[in-house]
């Protein structure tokens, strides 16, 4: 009995405690709730609406630190209050005697040098009026000219464009003959020919600015590197420029100005494969009696330099890929331990420019070429066959109306 009574009466005391701990649990919820609806009640009847209560809480961050609303707040307020300040100096030196030639403004008086030969209310005019506010040029709009499309030139223009687009392709090659226009090249590139041509027409009848493009760039340099090979090359396998040539094509009257044609001597690879031989038709004693990549590089920065390109003239670089600059002058550079030079590091890459231009696919040099209705002329895979029939294709999309701009840059 003594032990049947001791263990019932240790049930008891642990059932009491554990009917305390939940009551105290419960208890410990309900106030906490209270407390919050308490403190969302008073901030509630501060603020007077649910929209500045929540205003309130997203000002305020972990950290403790003011959010970033907060932060451009004080930072206006700060603009606000500098501005106040200068048009309160400006206003107290309206009232100063205005410089004399050998006086020298000093630093804090050099925005408001040309109001010290106003009145007060002048200066009044010139701070208060928005218009005679500087704006920084990060913040500036700029406004451009809208042009209005509305005129009854631009309704013409897009019906003769659609008559275009159902033309065959002998209504476009006879049409074209019409007004002199090159004839040559797929439909797509004569209809957009032929829809150039009638829009400049169009609008230089009625009065308006013809859409003339004007280039980016006074010259053009096209490179088109050829290198070491193997029939089959090795995954390990560094390729040399053996061949360095640049075409030099002018904007303005769109014809070949110079080239410079240099070989290089190859030091990992001296003596050429029969297939490197054979495919670029480059000799090995060509190569044999060439100078160094450093010295031909410092050859071509110098015909540069004499060209005044990268000074007078505006000029960019040309490929027809992305492979000329971001693998051969890249591994060529690091293999001579030389800088790669900063106007290579981005060119335009033409045949981006002619897909994108035309709305073809991308296609190669001899197909570039076929449709726009061209043969290849000189040694395929020759440097400055290659850069030559590049630069023919540069020219034709400038006659069509395409402005060529940078598209491409090293990876």
């Amino acid at each position: 009995m003594t032990a049947s009574t001791t263990i019932a009466r240790e049930f008891a005391n642990s059932k009491m405690l554990m009917q305390f701990s939940l009551s105290f649990i419960v208890t410990s919820v309900i106030c906490g709730l209270f407390v919050i609806i308490v403190l969302y009640c008073l901030t509630l009847k501060k603020y007077k609406s649910k929209s500045e209560v929540s205003k309130v809480w997203h000002n305020v961050t972990v950290n403790g630190r003011p959010s970033r609303k907060i932060r451009k707040q004080r930072s206006v307020r700060h603009k606000k209050k500098m501005a106040s300040i200068a048009i309160t100096q400006a206003m107290k030196t309206c009232k100063s005697e205005p410089i004399t030639e050998n006086e020298q403004p000093t630093k804090s008086a050099s925005s408001t040098k040309a109001l010290k030969r106003h009145s007060p209310e002048e200066c009044k005019d010139v701070f208060n009026n928005p218009s005679n506010k500087k704006q920084s040029p990060k913040k500036s709009k700029v406004i451009r000219e809208t042009k209005d499309f509305n005129h009854p030139v631009y309704k013409s223009i897009s019906s003769q464009n659609g008559e275009i687009n159902r033309m065959t392709h002998q209504q476009l090659i006879s049409t074209l003959k019409q007004f002199n226009l090159d004839s040559s090249g797929y439909p797509d590139i004569l209809k957009k020919r032929l829809k150039l041509y009638y829009m400049e027409s169009s609008l230089g009848k009625a009065g308006l600015d013809s859409h003339q493009t004007a280039q980016s760039f006074d010259y053009l340099c096209v490179i088109d590197f050829e290198a070491t090979c193997e029939r089959q090359n090795p995954a390990d396998y560094l390729h040399e420029i053996i061949e360095f040539p640049i075409v030099l094509v002018n904007t303005k009257t769109r014809l070949v100005e110079d080239t410079l044609m240099l070989f290089c001597k190859p030091l990992l690879n001296p003596k050429l494969s029969e297939f490197c031989t054979s495919l670029t038709n480059i000799t090995q004693v060509q190569v044999d009696y060439a100078d160094t990549f450093p010295v031909v590089l410092e050859t071509v920065n110098w015909w540069m330099k004499h060209k005044e390109l990268g000074s007078k003239y505006k000029f960019a670089i040309v490929t027809d890929g992305p492979w000329d600059m971001n693998l051969f002058l890249r591994v060529q550079c690091k293999l001579s331990k030389l800088k790669f030079p900063s106007y290579a590091k981005n060119w335009i890459n033409l045949s981006k420019t002619f897909s994108s231009f035309y709305k073809t696919s991308r296609v190669k040099l001899e197909l570039m070429l076929r449709n726009l209705g061209m043969e290849f002329e000189g040694q395929p895979h020759r440097g400055i066959d290659d850069a030559k029939n590049i630069a023919r294709i540069a020219v034709k999309l400038m006659e069509d109306g395409c402005n060529l701009v940078i598209n491409d840059a090293l990876t």
